[in-house]
């Protein structure tokens, strides 16, 4: 799936490499903050409290708005 979403983006006008910052940023954090709690998180049947705040600082939460 992901292979597919790159290639459609980057051919699309409305993508440029501040896109492609943000990109590489959530999968960086994804890899290292998600993907090795993953299963625990499915058995416990929620995503903890903590996930949120590292997504937070990470600066990955809210990116449409300002940040004051």
């Amino acid at each position: 799936m992901r292979e597919i979403f790159d290639a459609w983006r980057s051919r699309s006008p409305h993508y440029d490499e501040s896109h492609e910052e943000i990109a590489r940023a959530v999968r960086r954090f994804i890899e290292v903050a998600a993907a090795p709690h993953i299963d625990a998180w499915e058995r416990a049947g929620e995503v903890p409290r903590e996930f949120h705040r590292c997504a937070g600082k990470a600066a990955l939460l809210g990116l449409g708005l300002p940040q004051e």
